[in-house]
């Protein structure tokens, strides 16, 4: 695992302790002056915030003060539908979007097989404007490197989602790969700052029924991965350089009967025996 990232869980333990969802706005003011005080590089905080709450109104200001203060703050914009059909994009409410970072989509790719195995690095309504959350991570953490992900020609815009750049994600390993901390141990202090110092930190919900997971190669249906350590495999993928890329049609076709004709040329050589041995191998 990248040791830049860190994850702050929204987990079954700080939901029993500060109470159900959704918390109050104060809450996530006080973990983001904490992970500010702590000295984190980047705060990808995966909560979607599309609206205020006009019960609260100080809390909201609250928070919208600290993510403000802090200027590391990256929060998700998410699409907006109405009947099954996508109308637009669903930003974070304007009183929160003013003091952000920056903007990052969080959505991912599901094969045939409904296994998610990739995510799109630029997507928004109209045009692909908003790079992914992890991109969006990896351009404030080293903007040098995020330049060799730039985002995609400016064209005539159109009433659709727009994608572009689809990465196939080489993920480190199954869920728990990365490391993660309580959302409310670090709202106690439990945490020691080091944890944080100089970290890119994904905070997000891993909680059982809250948690917006997906099943991934390397966890299948029996144990989804969270979309907020998605994010983290995705920016970790980018700050490698690395990704899985297809084989051309070409290149296969050329593998292919590679294969059968060495297959061929051991059953015209060999015994039976080495023969199905050599047809199972290939």
């Amino acid at each position: 695992a990248d040791p830049a990232v860190v994850i702050v869980a929204i987990d079954d333990p700080s939901l029993a302790e500060i109470g159900r969802w959704p918390w109050r706005r104060s809450v996530h003011a006080a973990l983001i002056e904490r992970l500010e005080q702590a000295g984190a590089r980047v705060i990808a905080f995966d909560v979607i915030l599309h609206e205020p709450n006009p019960d609260e109104p100080a809390a909201d200001h609250a928070l919208a003060d600290a993510i403000a203060a802090s200027g590391r703050v990256i929060l998700p914009v998410v699409q907006a539908s109405r009947g099954g059909r996508i109308v637009g994009e669903a930003p974070p409410a304007p009183l929160f979007q003013a003091g952000a970072a920056a903007l990052g989509h969080i959505h991912v790719e599901f094969d045939p097989d409904g296994i998610a195995r990739s995510v799109y690095l630029w997507e928004g309504f109209g045009r692909a404007q908003h790079p992914q959350l992890g991109l969006a991570a990896l351009q404030m953490a080293d903007p040098q490197r995020a330049a060799a992900y730039p985002p995609p020609p400016v064209t005539e815009e159109h009433e659709q989602w727009a994608r572009a750049d689809w990465l196939r994600i080489p993920f480190t390993g199954p869920p728990g790969t990365y490391p993660s901390v309580s959302y409310a141990d670090v709202l106690r202090g439990d945490v020691d700052d080091a944890v944080f110092r100089d970290r890119v930190v994904f905070v997000g919900a891993t909680a059982l029924g809250l948690a917006d997971s997906v099943p991934t190669p390397t966890s299948g249906f029996h144990r989804p991965m969270p979309g907020v350590e998605v994010n983290a495999s995705v920016f970790a993928a980018l700050d490698r350089g690395d990704a899985i890329r297809i084989i051309s049609p070409g290149w296969s076709a050329v593998l292919a009967g590679a294969l059968v004709f060495a297959l061929m040329v051991v059953m015209l050589r060999t015994t039976p025996r080495a023969a199905l041995v050599a047809a199972f191998v290939g």
